[in-house]
């Protein structure tokens, strides 16, 4: 089943959009399964039928509805996975849209960076805090898209961070959201698991975050090492 990824990666690497390589990758994946199924059920039954007197073709007709069947579910299957993501990207997108339509991303970016006086290190601080009061009960997809619209373009837009190192940088700190005080849902979800105490993990989670406050200065240092005239 590696087949399909490699039509993926294929299909992005032609130029085409991401879109489509997705279509042919499940395109891919329908018709090796379909290909799986006539050797491994049709031609043995087939056979068998043959041999034993019955007609192949009232066989072939009964295997065609069963494997109808088994695509329909299929289907009906994948849509109900992707429920999920198709309501957060909506919710997202909503999201998007006010922040663009309001200016909110702007207004946000100058505020912080007037606050801080324009300190790179203490604009990160201030993203970071930010970051981590966007995640707050979001799933990871929503997460993401939500820090990556608001917060991120503050670090590229006005300071010589690449936009990988802004995207990632957000989205550690959206995430940490999981394990930070007073959401945290994350230690509520493993203190179900593990049959403990819920303010005890929200504590290990918050000591787990001091951890995190040193990625501030490790980008700042980074970013002034590579454009050391262009970083506060």
């Amino acid at each position: 089943m590696l087949l399909p990824l490699v039509v993926i990666i294929a299909t992005l690497l032609s130029g085409m959009s991401a879109m489509r390589a997705a279509l042919f990758g499940i395109g891919t994946a329908l018709a090796i399964g379909l290909i799986r199924a006539t050797f491994q059920n049709f031609i043995p039954v087939i056979a068998q039928a043959s041999q034993e007197g019955r007609s192949p073709v009232v066989e072939t007709g009964k295997l065609l509805l069963a494997l109808l069947h088994a695509v329909i579910e299929m289907f009906i299957a994948g849509a109900r996975t992707a429920l999920p993501v198709i309501a957060a990207c909506a919710t997202v997108s909503i999201v998007a849209g006010t922040v663009t339509s309001t200016g909110l991303g702007s207004q946000l970016g100058s505020g912080l960076i007037q606050i801080a006086g324009g300190n790179f290190l203490l604009v990160l601080f201030f993203v970071m805090i930010a970051c981590i009061v966007l995640g707050m009960g979001l799933p990871t997809t929503a997460n993401y898209v939500v820090t990556a619209t608001v917060a991120a373009p503050i670090l590229y837009s006005n300071f010589d961070v690449p936009m990988i190192a802004a995207h990632m940088f957000v989205f550690f700190f959206g995430i940490l959201a999981d394990i930070t005080p007073p959401v945290c849902l994350a230690a509520y979800v493993s203190a179900g698991i593990a049959h403990a105490n819920p303010m005890a993990r929200k504590r290990d989670g918050a000591e787990d975050r001091i951890c995190g406050v040193h990625h501030p200065v490790c980008l700042h240092s980074s970013v002034s090492a590579a454009s050391p005239g262009n970083v506060g």
